[in-house]
């Protein structure tokens, strides 16, 4: 496989894993259920991260939203 494309199909997967934790995260607010602080340090770490170090997530951002 080629490592180029073993880099994007991690990067999606870390797109797909940090809008996930948002949706449960508000999901956990919703249905009263206690968010661990370790829950808000993992989400931050992983909006972080991808909003960053993400070039697949930087290509989408420009491509939806425009600049």
């Amino acid at each position: 496989m080629d490592l180029m494309k073993l880099k994007s199909y991690l990067e999606i997967l870390g797109i797909c894993f940090t809008v996930a934790l948002t949706f449960m995260f508000f999901a956990n607010i919703f249905l009263n259920i206690e968010n661990k602080p370790i829950d808000y340090v993992i989400l931050a770490f992983s909006w972080i991260v991808v909003l960053k170090f993400n070039w697949t997530a930087r290509d989408l951002w420009h491509k939806w939203f425009g600049k």
